[in-house]
């Protein structure tokens, strides 16, 4: 079975997914099934269009056949699936979309190394069983969402809101809540899948995603500890230390070890999901932070530079980083430090290659230690 779409981001490492011609039914039927053992309870989501609920149902199907409990949530967007599970015993989710299926774990995290293993082990067993478990129709938890995010914007917005996504529900549902600002316009691009999210000001310019984590994430380092993804630059360590706080951080395949991070970045959501992040990005901008030049600048100087890599050549950049760096073992992969700046090597989940992250004061320090750890290599920058 085919379980990772060849299109990776390279900005965020992927949700598990299905694609192509790995969706078939018989394969659906057994991805539900392998939800229905590795959790007691499963959700299956799936955005507009008679495709990706078909695919939804089959899911549901295996994982009835399966013995389990499927909640199903039709025309939802990833962010109400993530939500709604929150409010059930649903430990396992599915995505279903007209580009594939993704996976996740409870409120849109990624799987654990023991949820996918079982998936993937206990996929076929659904034929065995003689007792049938159940599906229920989600549909009103779809609210929880909408009550989410209202309870996270402003009372008086602090700009003229407009909202760009392919995502027609997604448009649809934020609309309604963005309204009542006034002067500049402030312009919310989210990404089609609803993951990431950019603002534009037309007083100054582009915010782009990581810069916008790093501001949401400095106004939380100032009333408590917040959870990060390992790939977000390393610059959040000491804005927490600035502030007498911690950052933990989760893994995209962790094997234990990051309980307390996961669950505190479903708490908070800001990292998970990008109307999410956008809320609270307008409510500090409104209450906490008037000024966005000065807002930004906070944030010290960063500059990425990533590099896809072959098995091969990251082994290579690997020995490299630990003969010419300061190098630790995370979940993630291998960081390594010098006074340069530092880097990220982690394998890309459908294990054919590597992502390198290099992250730098400037792009001149970052394309140089760039270069530095894959000059045998013909990798490209993405």
């Amino acid at each position: 079975m085919q379980w990772l779409s060849e299109e990776t981001s390279w900005l965020i490492p992927e949700p598990e997914m299905l694609s192509g011609a790995a969706l078939t039914p018989e394969s659906l039927m057994q991805l539900g099934a392998g939800m229905a053992h590795a959790a007691p309870g499963c959700m299956i989501g799936s955005s507009e269009g008679g495709y990706a609920r078909a695919c939804a149902m089959q899911i549901c199907s295996g994982a009835a056949a399966a013995g389990g409990a499927a909640v199903l949530l039709p025309e939802c967007t990833a962010g109400e699936l993530g939500t709604a599970s929150l409010h059930t015993s649903c430990r396992v989710l599915a995505y279903c979309s007209e580009n594939g299926v993704s996976l996740f774990s409870r409120g849109l995290l990624p799987l654990t190394a023991g949820q996918e293993q079982i998936i993937r082990s206990s996929s076929r067993q659904w034929m065995n069983r003689t007792e049938f478990g159940s599906i229920t129709d989600g549909s009103a938890l779809r609210q929880f969402y909408r009550n989410r995010l209202k309870a996270r914007l402003p009372e008086n917005m602090p700009a003229r809101i407009r909202t760009e996504t392919g995502l027609m529900r997604l448009k649809k549902l934020l609309d309604p809540l963005m309204h009542g600002g006034s002067g500049d316009c402030l312009t919310l691009q989210i990404s089609r899948d609803g993951r990431r999210a950019s603002v534009y000001s037309e007083k100054y310019g582009w915010f782009f995603y990581e810069k916008l984590l790093l501001m949401v994430s400095l106004v939380y380092l100032e009333q408590e500890d917040i959870a990060l993804p390992y790939w977000l630059p390393q610059i959040a360590e000491h804005l927490a230390e600035k502030n007498g706080r911690q950052v933990f951080r989760y893994a995209s395949h962790p094997d234990g070890g990051d309980t307390e991070a996961r669950a505190l970045a479903v708490r908070q959501g800001f990292t998970l999901d990008g109307a999410l992040l956008c809320a609270d990005f307008l409510r500090f901008h409104a209450e906490l932070r008037p000024n966005l030049s000065r807002w930004a600048k906070e944030i010290p100087d960063f500059c990425t530079v990533r590099r896809v890599l072959s098995a091969d050549r990251a082994a290579k950049t690997a020995t490299r980083c630990a003969a010419q760096m300061k190098t630790v073992r995370t979940p993630e992969g291998i960081r390594a430090k010098d006074e340069r700046g530092t880097a990220l090597l982690h394998p890309v989940r459908s294990g054919k290659t590597y992502s390198l992250m290099i992250e730098a004061a400037n792009m001149e320090l970052a394309q140089e230690l760039a270069a530095d750890l894959t000059a045998f290599d013909d990798s490209r920058i993405e």
